[in-house]
């Protein structure tokens, strides 16, 4: 467990920085990490079904129907805040379904129960491999402008990709559904490999 001023200063650590009090504090690396903290942390809880941040839900369908293709529509939890369906009760290649806008559309009846990643706003409640692998990944969103090396950038991605590895390897082994695909890069396309990169671009990328 991890209080989200840790986790700032765990950034801090990494980019050399002084330590500080919280996202609140003063100095530039507080801020910095400020304006990418909400970014971040929604793109790296959506980018996996990360299982502490798992929740399941149940709801009516919606009193307007799709204008095609599926015959209900329900609505997406805003309370908690739904930011990935990972799976829907009773879906088969015969009952399909697919998220459109801040529904989902299916020929399934109501009640609708599906599986979803909620975000989690409490620093406290994240998995510790997670507050590992986020930090590094702000670390590296923030790099060039606390350092203004783009090396810097390029060095902590790579290390990125390990600690994600490790998040999800050990998050996958905590279920032992065989309908989720835990195998896939989050960092594939952020950067290419090649020892000196494309340049970094402000969204996890690396392109000329």
């Amino acid at each position: 467990m991890a209080t989200e001023a840790e986790v700032v200063n765990a950034v801090s650590v990494m980019l050399a920085e002084e330590q500080v009090s919280g996202l609140a504090d003063t100095p530039k690396i507080a801020e910095k990490v400020r304006m990418r903290w909400n970014v971040d942390r929604d793109a790296a809880l959506r980018a996996h079904p990360w299982n502490f941040a798992t929740e399941l839900f149940q709801t009516a369908a919606m009193s307007v129907p799709p204008a095609f293709g599926y015959s209900y529509r329900y609505q997406l939890s805003a309370n908690p805040y739904v930011l990935r369906v990972v799976k829907v009760e009773g879906q088969s290649k015969f009952n399909t379904w697919r998220v459109v806008g801040r529904t989902i559309h299916t020929n399934l009846t109501a009640p609708l129960r599906y599986e979803a990643t909620w975000r989690v706003t409490d620093a406290t409640q994240w998995d510790a491999l997670f507050v590992d692998f986020f930090s590094t990944i702000v670390a590296a969103n923030v790099a060039f402008d606390i350092t203004g090396q783009t090396t810097i950038q390029e060095k902590i991605l790579r290390i990125a990709e390990g600690k994600r590895r490790l998040a999800q390897s050990v998050d996958g082994q905590e279920d032992e559904r065989d309908n989720v695909d835990r195998s896939g890069s989050l960092l594939a396309g952020l950067y290419d490999g090649s020892p000196s990169g494309g340049g970094y671009n402000g969204r996890w990328e690396f392109g000329e």
